[in-house]
């Protein structure tokens, strides 16, 4: 992941976005996105001009960061349900098979 350093630099100068903006000819939004990382890219020619009015180079402007990583838990503890959704007991599932009893082919009359 690219991190953008603009803003400590514009700090460490005490200049605003939107002075650099003017000295650079760009529009104020455009810089803002640019140190918010708000943007897929910006232009060479935009971060030569930066450079220049800042007097440094891209690298000063941005550093590439790792990717946090993230954890999988391959075996979390059951969640809770929701509610309204049940869950079904062994008992629950007895009584339900004896009820159903007659209706099931495998128990009908004359199967072996």
């Amino acid at each position: 992941m690219i991190e953008v350093k603009l803003n400590r630099l514009l700090e460490a100068q005490r200049l605003s976005q939107r002075e650099l903006a003017r000295r650079t000819g760009s529009h104020p939004e455009v810089i803002s996105r640019f140190a918010r990382q708000a943007t897929n890219g910006v232009s060479y020619e935009l971060l030569e001009r930066i450079c220049a009015e800042l007097d440094c180079r891209p690298g000063d402007l941005l550093d590439i960061v790792p990717e946090p990583i993230t954890q999988i838990h391959l075996f979390d503890e059951p969640k809770e349900m929701a509610m309204g959704d049940s869950e079904i007991s062994e008992s629950d599932m007895k009584d339900n098979n004896s009820e159903n009893e007659h209706i099931s082919p495998l128990n009908s009359p004359g199967r072996s």
